[in-house]
């Protein structure tokens, strides 16, 4: 399969998830989280396994309650593809062929989002319970097992897309524009700025280190609204958030 194709089919497949999988609000997960609970369900899986089967895949869906991201996804598809994958092989008949070399070229496309999932490429975002019911449902305690190569391979990930700190800064910045957002209003009979008192509530704790994160949401709020308010009383100021 050619590059072109292969990204072709990679957002045939996320479009397809966008409008299927993808849970709201969107929340994204690092790739060693995603790996930690790989193997917590492994090691579950594992204790579990002398459980009748549907008895097994009921405790593993409330174990996993809805903590589901794309990547594990991608990856228990792929245990599940591969294992049907050698199972026809090991026949011989004509017919499977076709199937074959579909189920290969599947193969192929999921190996190849995990990898962009790892690299930050491809965004290791929540699913929801359709996706997690839809692979777990299908899951035996064998296909559940982590292979030790990936938790080389997942580690060479870039360590900034991946790093917990820079997910935490940039929530804090989002909170914070909200924040901001729901203080200043502008009124639209006088075109005025004005102030609303936050309640309890909506107040943030802020640490001493995020003060300049604060400032940067402050000044590009307060430009905005100026630029608003300026454009509805005709005038055309250029707007020139801080940098």
């Amino acid at each position: 399969m050619s590059t072109k194709k292969l990204d072709k089919e990679i957002k045939k497949k996320l479009k397809i998830y966008k409008k299927k999988y993808f849970a709201y609000p969107k929340y994204n997960s690092t790739i060693a989280k995603s790996f930690e609970r790989l193997e917590a369900r492994m090691k579950l899986a594992e204790k579990l396994s002398t459980n009748k089967p549907n008895e097994f895949r009921r405790k593993m869906l409330a174990y996993s309650n809805n903590n589901f991201y794309l990547i594990e996804y991608l990856y228990y598809w792929q245990n599940i593809n591969v294992s049907k994958l050698n199972d026809m092989k090991r026949h011989s008949e004509v017919s499977l062929k076709e199937m074959i070399t579909g189920l290969e070229e599947n193969i192929k496309i999921r190996d190849e989002m995990i990898k962009q999932c790892v690299s930050g490429k491809i965004p290791n975002i929540k699913l929801n319970q359709l996706a997690e019911k839809e692979v777990i449902g299908r899951l035996t305690c064998e296909l559940y097992k982590v292979d030790d190569s990936i938790k080389i391979s997942w580690n060479k990930s870039d360590p900034l897309k991946n790093d917990p700190m820079k997910e935490k800064k940039k929530q804090l910045f989002v909170n914070i524009w909200r924040y901001i957002r729901n203080k200043l209003i502008i009124s639209k009979k006088e075109n005025v700025i004005t102030t609303k008192t936050p309640s309890k509530e909506t107040k943030t704790n802020v640490l001493p280190q995020d003060k300049k994160t604060i400032s940067h949401a402050k000044v590009i709020a307060e430009e905005a609204m100026r630029y608003r308010a300026l454009k509805k009383a005709n005038h055309s100021p250029t707007f020139q958030p801080y940098r």
